[in-house]
């Protein structure tokens, strides 16, 4: 069976539980948890969520204003560390919560992946730290890259900055590399820079104006999408 969850209210937390069974068949997959005070476009409650043991599959894009992830020790595919959810034994970060609000978050040692969608929407992050011990991503100026720094993975989004220029050892931008981002106006591409992922610049409201290097060839769907300040994309020739 598929869950669909959506949240009617305001204010303080909610608490949903996923069950483990919905009219006698085995709850396997979620798809979506939501909430809202009734008005369109407007978000509702923070929702801490707790996961069954039965659950097999989570779309981490269908999951929306969750503050908190906690996973029955039971299941065999998920775990939590702190409110996020990773694959069981924590290679993959899977998903933090749009509405955990702290400024910093550490990538544990373990991780090996991160989900392209892992932190969509969560407008509270402003630096990303690697653990020193962990031997597949970095940070500079708290932006978050693979080891070698040649993927932006991704921009936080509360990081106050209204400029940023991407280093030259980057070849790639990350799905949803820069979304969800309140403040930056102007972002600098290098010439470097040969792929643009899906949604990269998704939701950056405050984005002005930007110009795509010679060596971007393509550009993936959705990459500016939502971008209502957007007034000014320089094209290649």
């Amino acid at each position: 069976a598929e869950a669909e969850v959506s949240v009617l209210g305001e204010g303080d937390t909610v608490d949903v539980v996923i069950p483990e069974e919905c009219n006698g068949v085995k709850v396997t997959v979620l798809k979506s948890v939501y909430s809202t005070n009734g008005s369109l476009f407007s978000d509702g409650n923070p929702i801490s969520l707790y996961l069954p043991k039965t659950l097999t599959t989570v779309s981490e894009l269908g999951l929306c204003n969750v503050s908190k992830i906690t996973v029955d020790n039971d299941n065999p595919v998920f775990c939590d560390d702190n409110g996020v959810l990773f694959n069981k034994d924590k290679t993959e970060l899977i998903y933090y919560p749009s509405e955990m609000q702290d400024k910093q978050y550490i990538i544990p040692e373990s991780v090996q992946e991160i989900s392209l969608a892992a932190f969509i929407r969560n407008k509270y992050i402003e630096e990303f730290i690697v653990d020193s011990d962990n031997d597949y991503f970095s940070v500079k100026d708290g932006v978050l890259y693979d080891r070698n720094q040649t993927k932006l993975i991704y921009y936080p989004g509360g990081k106050k900055d209204t400029e940023y220029t991407v280093p030259d050892t980057v070849s790639e931008i990350g799905d949803y590399g820069f979304s969800y981002n309140a403040c930056l106006t102007t972002v600098g591409l290098p010439d470097s820079v040969k792929h643009i992922g899906q949604c990269a610049f998704t939701e950056a409201r405050a984005l002005e104006s930007i110009s795509i290097p010679e060596s971007v060839t393509e550009l993936s769907p959705g990459v500016f999408s939502f971008c209502f300040s957007l007034t000014d994309v320089s094209l290649p020739d």
